[in-house]
């Protein structure tokens, strides 16, 4: 059938499906923002950090979305072992991760962790998203912060 349209037709989803792969998800983590290329970033989970042995470091750009500037790019890092995950995110939550002065953040793959914000402040008026433009319900109930309240026991 295909030879007769002389289509050529390219499936994504079998190269989508490889990368979703359980065993592959548990020990491959993706940081963001870039912070050097992919060498860079081999070379210091592997021998700087000792996190284990980095068999592939994959970069993805993404979607670029209103209100934010630019496309998100990210570094896909697999390891060899689970375990290296769990090291790698340790040197994450010790802000230890850090190269060439570039600070970033590592998750483990599979995780929904990006987060779309809304626009705050004074582009709050002119945003390109229902969600950033819609009032906010007006506050009610006692002021906050400091003042004569009903704080630490006095008054």
């Amino acid at each position: 059938f295909y030879s007769q349209l002389q289509a050529k037709v390219q499936i994504d989803l079998l190269q989508k499906q490889r990368f979703l792969d359980q065993e592959k998800l548990s020990r491959t983590i993706w940081i963001h923002p870039v912070p050097a290329s992919p060498r860079e970033v081999k070379n210091f989970f592997q021998v700087s950090q000792n996190c284990g042995i980095v068999l592939d470091v994959r970069q993805r750009k993404g979607t670029k979305w209103p209100n934010k500037g630019g496309e998100v790019d990210c570094l896909f890092v697999e390891f060899a072992h689970p375990l290296s995950v769990t090291r790698a995110l340790y040197i994450a939550s010790r802000k230890e991760a850090v190269i060439n002065g570039k600070t970033f953040r590592v998750f483990k793959a599979g995780s929904g962790t990006y987060i779309y914000s809304k626009v705050v402040g004074k582009n709050r008026g002119n945003a390109k998203t229902k969600l950033a433009s819609a009032p906010r319900p007006a506050r009610t109930g006692a002021p906050r912060g400091r003042g004569r309240g009903r704080g630490r026991g006095r008054g």
